[in-house]
């Protein structure tokens, strides 16, 4: 077999083993959130798309009684640059690079007191991956943790039909 096709098999087992708890989750949401606008070299309407997963990460925020997360155009920049080198294969999938986003945040945005991230491999709908990350108890602290005030996402397409999430996390000092 090619290599793209041993590839595909291993991306759907791990996808299929990361995703296969997730249970109904946001199933009987009225407008499902999918990436159905895409323009040139992977790109995705990142303001639809970042504007409706926040709504959703907000709703489950405020439902536990935390404050909501406010978008940070430049954090969505870092995001979405960590995604395009990753899907360009530059950089391995993961968090590789970490400390240097959140370092180019706190030298361009304001200074930062902790910063973390969040990345997804495969699906195409905001609601589905919000539920995968909220399944896993590592992620879900993240999103759940009441020091965060910031946040950027971001979305991109590889040359496959694969999608790479990144979301960021920042407390500002």
């Amino acid at each position: 077999m090619s290599k793209l096709i041993w590839r595909k098999l291993l991306l759907n087992l791990i996808l299929m083993s990361l995703f296969g708890g997730c249970g109904n989750g946001f199933k009987d949401q009225e407008n499902p959130i999918e990436i159905n606008q895409q323009g040139q070299n992977g790109e995705v309407d990142h303001a639809t798309i970042s504007g409706q997963y926040l709504e959703l990460i907000n709703n489950h925020r405020i439902k536990l009684g935390l404050k909501p997360l406010a978008i940070e155009s430049y954090i969505e920049k870092e995001a979405k640059e960590h995604n395009k080198s990753m899907a360009k294969r530059g950089r391995r999938f993961g968090h590789f690079g970490l400390s240097s986003r959140c370092r180019h945040i706190g030298n361009r945005v304001a200074p930062t007191k902790k910063c973390g991230e969040l990345v997804a491999l495969g699906p195409k709908k905001a609601d589905t991956v919000l539920m995968s990350w909220l399944n896993s108890n590592d992620h879900r602290s993240q999103i759940e943790d009441p020091d965060y005030t910031h946040t950027g996402l971001g979305v991109f397409k590889d040359d496959t039909g694969t999608y790479f999430w990144t979301q960021i996390f920042i407390e500002f000092k």
